[in-house]
């Protein structure tokens, strides 16, 4: 049912959030005048981490530059059957 999965979705989320509060990547904060609305933004050690991300995934991508769409689809298939 549509409505359950939104149930379950939310919790996921819930989960997420806790595990990144408990993390510090971000900061949660219920609003004092509306307890359903919840302010979350990224801490600065969170911002660290995704400016590191970045500067892989340029590094990732410019490696794979030279490697063609077909190349690419073999070796997705390759990791797959590793990793099963």
């Amino acid at each position: 049912a549509p409505e359950r999965e939104g149930a379950r979705e939310r919790c996921s989320g819930e989960q997420r959030d806790a595990e990144l509060r408990q993390k510090n990547l971000v900061k949660r904060e219920v609003c004092e005048h509306s307890r359903r609305q919840v302010d979350i933004w990224i801490t600065q050690e969170g911002l660290s981490i995704l400016e590191r991300i970045d500067i892989s995934m340029k590094v990732w991508k410019n490696e794979f530059k030279d490697i063609s769409e077909a190349e690419l689809k073999q070796l997705n298939l390759l990791l797959d059957k590793l990793r099963d």
